[in-house]
């Protein structure tokens, strides 16, 4: 495991993912070749969740991100994840499905 991957696991609860340099990293690329949709899975699904908190008009899809999401009232259509999946198992908005593999966390 890349430790700036580990440094950025760290910060998503405190809200201070922004700050990462992974996070810089994905914002320079996304400034250079302006993409209109953004797709992330697990940590990277969680850094595009946090810039479109800043870019409310870019449209993202997620797979099973690390999200803290309690809301399991209102689902969303754009963020996925596996029933079972230990990474994304506190995303309750989150579109549920079974795996079609052994591993929950794999799409």
């Amino acid at each position: 495991m890349d430790p700036k991957d580990l440094y950025a696991d760290i910060n998503i609860p405190f809200g201070t993912l922004a700050y990462t340099d992974r996070y810089q990293e994905m914002v320079q690329m996304i400034d250079l070749y302006k993409p209109t949709r953004l797709v992330g899975h697990s940590l990277s699904g969680s850094e595009i969740l946090e810039y479109q908190k800043r870019h409310p008009n870019m449209d993202v899809k997620t797979y099973g991100a690390p999200v803290l999401d309690l809301n399991f009232m209102k689902i969303s259509k754009n963020r996925l994840s596996n029933y079972f999946d230990p990474i994304s198992m506190f995303d309750w908005s989150a579109k549920k499905q079974f795996s079609r593999n052994i591993n929950p966390h794999s799409y």
